[in-house]
């Protein structure tokens, strides 16, 4: 019950950051213009120091299977979550539900789990918790850039450059190399490195509002679709998740085990990211639909994260 709080505690912290971004939007500190290109500044900049910054651990042989289990067990839930949404999300009657379905698809398969995954990670978990945090990232981030593509598209081919030469893939490897090899950075180069890491929330989520600013409450519980896309992203997809992690008996693989399946957990059960969005906006789909998956997702996970949290608690 302990941890539950202290979840729901965080994301109250998380939706009270996006309420600045809203309240920016409103009062003209900020636009949509600005927000997309404050976007590319997290995404391009922030990000890649967010992964180096979370592989700055000392290596231990201990850690090779939890950083092993913790890449499977994201690897497994991408893969899952693809196939699910495919088959759960279907094609509307109108051709504006066409251009809507790729981005549900996509809002119901993919977490928020860098700008929210990350500081619940850290809040629950500690520094262990980012470091499997930033592992379940890495998957997305390959993930998202392929399967996620086709999602939205509708395309039948993988672009590879995007693939694996994304700035989250670079950071990713960069991270990793620096952790097997051992090497530490100069003080002053992970300071720097730490504060910019430390930018991937607050500006994130202060974005998200920006974005989520012109929805209405009435736009978003009135529409079906989302509300069933809301379903599988929220409480569905994790709710399968955390039923494999049991049937598998995960948490007694080895002494750390628990703690990564719960990180996976928190991972899995975060609001659709910002990309729902985004994507939408730029590979021909329906932005503002994404954004009303988005503003009912973040809500709800006020409720949602802690009862899993809790759940998983009880069962594992």
């Amino acid at each position: 019950m302990e941890l539950a709080l202290r979840v729901a505690q965080q994301v109250s912290v998380i939706f009270l950051l996006c309420l600045v971004g809203i309240i920016c939007e409103r009062k003209g500190i900020l636009d949509i213009p600005i927000a997309k290109r404050m976007t590319d500044l997290v995404l391009m900049m922030v990000f890649p120091f967010v992964l180096v910054s979370a592989f700055q651990l000392p290596f231990t042989n201990d850690m090779l299977p939890e950083m092993l289990l913790a890449l499977g067990l994201a690897v497994v839930y991408h893969l899952m979550a693809g196939l699910l949404v495919r088959m759960a999300v279907r094609p509307g009657v109108s051709p504006k539900a066409d251009d809507q379905v790729g981005v549900e698809r996509f809002g119901a398969a993919y977490s928020n789990c860098g700008f929210m995954g990350l500081p619940l990670l850290t809040a629950v978990l500690g520094e262990k918790g980012f470091f499997y945090g930033a592992l379940f990232l890495g998957v997305f981030a390959v993930s998202h850039w392929t399967d996620g593509y086709k999602i939205v598209t509708g395309e039948k081919h993988i672009h590879l450059k995007q693939a694996f030469f994304n700035p989250g893939c670079i950071g990713l490897g960069i991270g990793l190399l620096l952790f097997v090899l051992r090497i530490q950075l100069p003080i002053p180069l992970l300071d720097f490195t730490k504060n910019m890491a430390s930018l991937n929330t607050p500006v994130g989520m202060i974005i998200t509002g920006v974005f989520l600013s012109r929805i209405t409450p009435r736009s978003v519980v009135g529409d079906k679709r989302v509300v069933w896309v809301v379903c599988l992203r929220n409480v569905l997809l994790p709710a399968l998740m955390l039923v494999l992690i049991w049937v598998c008996r995960v948490p007694s693989w080895f002494p750390a085990a628990g703690g990564v399946a719960l990180g996976n957990l928190l991972s899995c059960g975060c609001a659709s990211g910002i990309n729902t969005i985004l994507f939408g906006q730029k590979f021909g789909g329906d932005g503002h639909h994404g954004a009303k998956v988005v503003a009912l997702s973040t809500v709800l996970s006020i409720l949602t994260l802690p009862l899993l949290v809790y759940i998983a608690q009880l069962v594992l």
